[in-house]
């Protein structure tokens, strides 16, 4: 059976949630979750939630859904690219609660059908806009051979920790070399990168 815990601060809860879920706690601090988590999926939300917690989650073993107040494309994209696997109205139903739930156990990636329809329209615009964009000979001269190595590996869609292992870095290496990369070539994410950079 899977444990579901919900960080999440106290001013925020739902009725739903128990509805949902046989085995649930809820938890107000992120040093009250076990130190081994296996099995689980852990329900931040966003409001008390830093990208390093869900990375060390990540290491847990553990699946990481973003409860929020409001959903927003930007940060519907934000948190899924930093390790988490859904992006869900802290007030969803029971049904979309326990969708939510069927889907990230199975490996998949949840976020609302609206959300993703403007996620896929950002991106068409994007894409848009980077094909008449070209990165200039000084400006590939200016990256280091690392932060190439890492501009190359995002473009195959490597996340950071992907990265780190087959470069033999730390994430937070890895993530300083991408913010360089991000500044010295003018791209606005990663997307953006994969757009532009050469082949």
């Amino acid at each position: 059976m899977i444990q579901h815990y919900f960080f999440v601060p106290v001013d925020v809860s739902s009725p739903r949630w128990r509805t949902a879920f046989d085995s649930l706690e809820v938890v107000g601090a992120f040093d009250q979750l076990p130190a081994h988590l296996g099995a689980t999926i852990v329900w931040c939300h966003e409001r008390i939630l830093e990208p390093k917690q869900v990375l060390e989650l990540l290491g847990r073993d553990a699946k990481v859904v973003v409860l929020v107040d409001a959903e927003q494309p930007a940060g519907a994209k934000y948190w899924l690219e930093h390790g988490a696997v859904g992006y869900i109205h802290f007030g969803a139903a029971v049904e979309v609660l326990q969708s939510v739930a069927q889907v990230v156990t199975h490996s998949g990636i949840w976020m609302g059908a609206e959300l993703l329809r403007a996620i896929v329209q950002s991106t068409h615009q994007q894409i848009s806009q980077a094909t008449t964009e070209q990165l200039s000979a000084e400006q590939l001269a200016s990256l280091s051979s690392r932060e190439c190595e890492v501009a190359r590996l995002v473009t195959r869609g490597l996340s950071n920790k992907e990265i780190a292992r087959h470069m033999a870095l730390s994430e937070r290496t890895v993530k300083a070399h991408l913010t360089s990369v991000f500044q010295k070539l003018a791209v606005r994410d990663r997307l953006h990168l994969a757009l532009v950079f050469p082949k």
